[in-house]
């Protein structure tokens, strides 16, 4: 079986999560290509409640609801978005990060690949849904800086968390 996955490491180089990617878009054949996945990648990394996610499973709210609502802080989402679907690198990353009161670490390709191209747009959002650390459109390497108590504060300002349990 071949799956579109993910794989996440500690500082020394341990195998922390392999995230196999659950939900596969039409675009590019990879419904056809790839067997998804199951399971939700949940991590802890350096203190920090992690989740992962790939690409287009960013665009489903219920999938990002849900690891927020099982205490998730930070999701981490490495990305393949081509310039034909600018709003998933420009709205809906931040969207998920704001609608949650979370962290978003949205890693994007940049460039050209076999006729594809990628936008970049890598960032790191805050639970205000606004960037702490853009790269803009070329390749680079960022660091965002993130603190927690934001999460709280955030979330106590816009319990969009605790409002939406009176969904169910």
């Amino acid at each position: 079986k071949l799956f579109n996955a993910a794989q996440l490491f500690d500082k020394n180089g341990k195998s922390l999560a392999n995230h196999r990617k659950k939900m596969l878009p039409p675009t590019a054949s990879e419904s056809k290509i790839f067997t998804p996945g199951d399971g939700d990648s949940i991590v802890w990394i350096n203190g920090i409640k992690t989740a992962i996610v790939i690409c287009y499973e960013l665009e489903f709210p219920e999938l990002i609801r849900k690891l927020s609502l099982a205490g998730v802080q930070l999701i981490l989402a490495p990305t393949g978005q081509s310039s034909h679907w600018p709003a998933a690198a420009k709205y809906i990353c931040r969207s998920r990060a704001f609608e949650n009161g979370i962290f978003v670490a949205y890693a994007n390709s940049t460039g050209n690949l076999n006729g594809i191209n990628f936008m970049g747009e890598s960032k790191v959002i805050g639970p205000d849904g606004l960037d702490i650390i853009n790269a803009k459109k070329g390749e680079k390497t960022i660091i965002g800086e993130i603190d927690t108590k934001q999460i709280l504060s955030v979330q106590e300002k816009l319990p969009y968390l605790e409002d939406s349990r009176t969904l169910n």
